[in-house]
């Protein structure tokens, strides 16, 4: 018979049965062979029978109803055990596990580890550990232990870099937890959460981060060179070194970005000499670049202003309150951004292809107040090409016709015509570039019409 009931209504682990489960799952016959076993959730209560099976490396025994760690001497090859979700009260018979790497055991009734062993005697060997010296992930999570001291063991583990110590009964105050986790030297990632001694230290995950320099991973998340030296300005010089630090670090990274940036266009104008392309473009570059900075820095504290009042209060309330306001003067806006189109005009140029000659008021009220509902055609403009256009000013019917004529001549590929500027150009008089209307300025659009039957 492979399976054995016991009286309690256990099942004993046997080698008919274990070599059974073996063909079942494929694996292989002869114990020796085998280098992991799958034996959870079976109802065992004791470790037995496993003396043949030396080659396993990992072995999975949780859920059953183990009260004791045995059985397991001659499996010294072993590299993972998991014996979580059993009955387990006391860490025992892992002397030989020499090669062990990782031991889960998690939802157990440990209330702490065993003691460290006592050095030797002059003359006498030297005694096992009662945890393998190989260890370097140990999970003690949801069990009863309740201080730290009965961790002192720990401190022998030379590799133990994973800890998991969350959800237990651990008490002890900030002092101690400390000098409890500065005797780990390997530590990297730690689970503490679910302790009554995290809520006695000021700044929990702070303090940690500051106190542990190698620490990486703390409860849900991974430690960051940004978060570590913050929180180690902050163990150094409070609430004020923090920002300070942070301050810092921010003015790092607009450096770092402003660098790469500055090789990109070192990039471009690399590209563009060996093309032959003029070097003006140079000066344009920078132009935009410190324009774009200065809009971006004024739209930033207008922003802070509309949404902040004298007391540092959101506006969000008020700026929802105007929201209806706005749509209807928006609505009412419409057929006044409508009449403010200009008639439109036919004008020959030298080439003998026609173009239409549209002015749009370039009113922004108008435009804020229409919204989106009626555009003006200054509006089809990309949003992020705006900033890099020139003022448009008014110009002469003679100014008109020339401008035309090279706007054919060039044909650029534009989904919309062509804004020209007459106010800033070498052959705009100053009495235009002085005139600018007060109600808002003037462009001229021109539009290739040349594929046009007739004109409208």
């Amino acid at each position: 018979m492979a399976t054995a009931l016991l009286s309690d209504g256990g099942l004993q682990m046997t080698m008919p049965y274990l070599k059974k489960l073996c063909r079942e799952m494929d694996l292989y016959s002869t114990p020796s062979l085998n280098d992991k076993l799958y034996l959870h959730y079976k109802g065992f209560k004791k470790i037995e029978a496993l003396d043949e099976y030396t080659g396993l490396k990992v072995l999975y025994l949780e859920g059953n109803g183990f009260d004791a760690i045995e059985g397991l001497t001659m499996c010294t090859e072993l590299k993972c055990l998991y014996l979580q979700e059993n009955l387990i009260e006391e860490i025992t018979g892992l002397e030989t596990l020499t090669s062990l790497d990782s031991l889960n055991l998690n939802n157990n009734r440990l209330r702490g580890l065993p003691d460290a062993p006592l050095a030797p005697a002059d003359g006498a060997s030297e005694l096992a550990s009662p945890l393998p010296l190989s260890l370097s992930s140990l999970t003690l999570q949801h069990n009863r232990i309740a201080s730290v001291a009965s961790l002192a063991i720990l401190s022998t583990l030379p590799k133990l870099s994973v800890l998991d110590l969350s959800n237990n009964a651990i008490a002890d105050g900030p002092d101690a937890l400390f000098a409890f986790l500065a005797s780990l030297p390997a530590l990297r990632v730690l689970y503490l959460r679910g302790n009554p001694c995290v809520e006695q230290v000021e700044s929990y995950r702070k303090s940690l981060v500051a106190r542990l320099p190698h620490l990486s991973f703390l409860d849900d998340r991974p430690v960051f060179p940004a978060e570590r030296r913050a929180a180690e300005a902050w163990l150094a010089g409070g609430a004020a070194g923090e920002q300070a630090a942070r301050a810092e670090m921010r003015a790092e990274e607009q450096a770092a970005a402003l660098r790469q940036h500055e090789g990109f266009e070192a990039l471009i104008r690399e590209a563009r000499r060996e093309a032959g392309l003029p070097e003006e473009e140079d000066e344009l570059l920078q132009r935009l670049r410190k324009e774009g900075t200065e809009e971006e820095r004024r739209y930033d504290e207008e922003h802070k202003a509309q949404h902040e009042d004298k007391d540092g209060n959101s506006n969000d309330d008020a700026d929802e309150a105007s929201a209806g306001t706005t749509a209807a003067a928006a609505a009412a806006a419409v057929p006044a951004v409508k009449s403010a189109k200009a008639a439109i005009a036919p004008v020959r140029s030298t080439g003998g292809q026609r173009v239409l000659i549209e002015e749009v008021d370039d009113d922004e009220e108008a435009d804020a107040a229409a919204g989106a509902a009626a555009p003006n055609d200054d509006d089809l403009i990309p949003a992020h090409a705006e900033s890099g256009l020139p003022e448009l000013e008014p110009a002469s019917p003679e100014e008109v016709v020339a401008a035309s004529a090279a706007f054919i001549a060039a044909k650029p590929a534009r989904a919309h015509g062509g804004l020209l500027d007459f106010g800033t150009s070498a052959a705009a008089p100053a009495a235009a570039v002085a005139s600018k209307p007060a109600g808002g300025k003037k462009m001229i659009e021109i539009v290739d019409d040349s594929d046009n039957e007739q004109l409208d």
